[in-house]
């Protein structure tokens, strides 16, 4: 590599990506959040036209029949009642700066600059991954928060601080601001004075057409999701337990738990109950409170022990809601990648110059959806407390 000819250099450090980071990234995307490491992925039935579709079984074959012997006749020929089910493809991007005074020192040392390479791309990559696990719990709308009081200031009081961050670009009733510092878990400043309103959607600035998550995925509304309207297709409705509930004893937690999972077992099986880590640990508590034993499990993938209930993991994932616990099948939901997470290159190789700046760019990207193929083998309970 020749420092003394910024072409070469980022050519030669482009190659090194695509050599020696890009080959991995695919397969690290998964490590380390639970719902973005254990959805099944890619069980689709086609993609055409930036679209997803799934063929889908929307009742049992009627036919089935326990006979006399002195009968002459089979039962009669029925079949499964079928569907297809259908998505937008969504389109996740995430770019990283390399100073490339900083990489021309370290010329002539391949394995100080692979470092320097690996470091960069593996934070935007856990950041990536951080994102998508936070959509598979959304609605597709990008919303990461709600004005709960209205204001004029620097000082913006939200139902949940969740999903902000220091440094992060947001957008309020079209006004762009960044977040300052997260002052509560409702409260967080802004760096510029900002106008608000109770109610408000608050926003990322760039990218709110994000991949459909749990909280549209399982409804029991008469609402039209993944082209199937559920006025008229039952098996569209999930089981939804939303009545504000603070549980102050075992039994009448696990009575609603049990009938959600219950609810679940009908038309499939239940693989996990995903929720909070207040409510994962208030479920824990209640039961010691009780003096009753709770069963744990190891979960895969590194993710350690788990307690359980009536057999089933009852998981914590920072980034479902507040309040919130999810019953899922695994067998009804996946992770569509269309393109899985891979280097952006035009031709040129995938570091790329900016004119003018010490810097270059390289920009990691991802496409697909979720796709829910029977929204009757999962439920939720919302508005839970402990």
């Amino acid at each position: 590599m020749s420092a003394t000819n910024p072409v070469i250099l980022t050519s030669a450090i482009s190659e090194l990506l695509e050599k020696n980071i890009a080959p991995t990234i695919e397969h690290q995307l998964n490590e380390d959040s639970y719902m973005l490491s254990n959805i099944p992925k890619n069980k689709r039935s086609g993609f055409k036209n930036n679209t997803i579709y799934l063929d889908l079984r929307k009742s049992r074959n009627e036919s089935i029949a326990s006979i006399a012997a002195s009968t002459t006749s089979l039962p009669t020929a029925g079949s499964q009642k079928r569907s297809q089910a259908s998505v937008n493809d969504t389109y996740t991007f995430g770019t990283f700066q390399l100073d490339m005074r900083t990489l021309a020192h370290a010329e002539g040392n391949e394995d100080s600059i692979v470092n320097i390479l690996t470091e960069e791309t593996d934070g935007l990559r856990r950041d990536m991954a951080k994102d998508l696990n936070r959509q598979l719990f959304g609605t597709g709308t990008g919303v990461l928060a709600t004005v709960a009081s209205s204001s004029t200031g620097t000082l913006v009081t939200v139902d949940s601080t969740k999903y902000v961050f220091e440094g992060q670009l947001l957008s309020i009733n079209g006004d762009a601001v960044e977040v300052a510092s997260i002052l509560s878990d409702t409260t967080f400043s802004t760096t510029a004075a900002v106008t608000i309103v109770t109610s408000e959607s608050v926003v990322k600035t760039e990218g709110i057409a994000e991949m459909n998550g749990l909280a549209i995925a399982i409804a029991s509304t008469n609402a039209t999701f993944q082209g199937i309207d559920a006025t008229t297709n039952n098996f569209w409705k999930s089981t939804v337990n939303s009545t504000t509930t603070t549980y102050t004893t075992a039994t009448g937690l696990e009575t609603d738990m049990r009938a959600s999972k219950t609810a679940v077992n009908k038309y499939g099986k239940i693989s996990t109950i995903l929720t909070t880590y207040e409510l994962r640990d208030g479920y824990i508590n209640l039961n010691v409170t009780n003096q009753r034993f709770v069963d744990s499990t190891e979960l895969k993938g590194g993710f350690g022990m788990a307690p359980t209930f009536d057999g089933t993991a009852v998981v914590a994932d920072f980034d479902c809601q507040t309040g919130v616990m999810y019953f899922l099948d695994w067998d009804a939901i996946s992770l569509e990648y269309t393109k899985p997470m891979q280097f952006m290159n035009s031709g040129n190789g995938v570091l790329v110059p900016i004119p003018q700046k010490t810097y270059s760019e390289a920009t990691l990207y991802v496409f697909g959806n979720s796709l829910t193929g029977n929204r009757r083998k999962m439920a939720k309970m919302t508005g839970k407390t402990i």
